[in-house]
Order: structure tokens, then C-alpha cells, then sequence
């Protein structure tokens, strides 16, 4: 039996292991209908693959410090209850 559509939410805590190749054919292609179909999540997933190509440009250089770090990861979660 066929898997219910993927919904946004779950689209956004399955895209990294979407683009890394790390989920099975059915959920892939679950994932890839609903980047058809959702303006959102596509510019959600294209904003996700700037982010790592720009980070990957940044590769070699010393890591931010632990303040930086944490003030970063702070931001991050604030912005994703919204």
C-alpha cells in the first residue's frame, strides 16, 4: 500500500538526508512530488543546497569560537519555532 503525501514538516527533517542520498526510493520519491508541487519547500531545499555550497567553500578554515558557535545554533532554533 502507498504512503500517504509528504507534508512540509516532514519534507523540511528529511531534506539533508534527502540530498545526501540517505533515504530509501519510496520516500524519495514521496519527497520529490512534493518539491513538485510546493513553492515553498523547493525554495526551502534550493536555500539548503546556497547553504552548503558556501560552506563548502569555506572548508580548511579554523572553526567559530564556542561563543559564536552557540549564539549561532541559538538563532537557528529560535527561527525554526516561529
Amino acid at each position: 500500500m502507498a504512503r500517504p503525501a509528504v507534508c512540509c514538516v516532514e519534507l523540511v527533517e528529511a531534506a539533508t538526508d534527502w540530498m545526501e542520498g540517505a533515504v530509501d526510493d519510496d520516500d524519495r520519491r514521496r519527497l520529490e512530488e512534493h518539491l513538485v508541487d510546493c513553492p515553498h519547500c523547493a525554495e526551502y531545499v534550493s536555500q539548503l543546497r546556497s547553504t552548503s555550497r558556501v560552506l563548502a567553500g569555506v572548508g580548511g578554515r579554523d572553526a567559530p569560537p564556542a561563543t559564536a558557535r552557540a549564539a549561532l545554533l541559538d538563532a537557528f532554533r529560535l527561527a525554526t519555532r516561529r
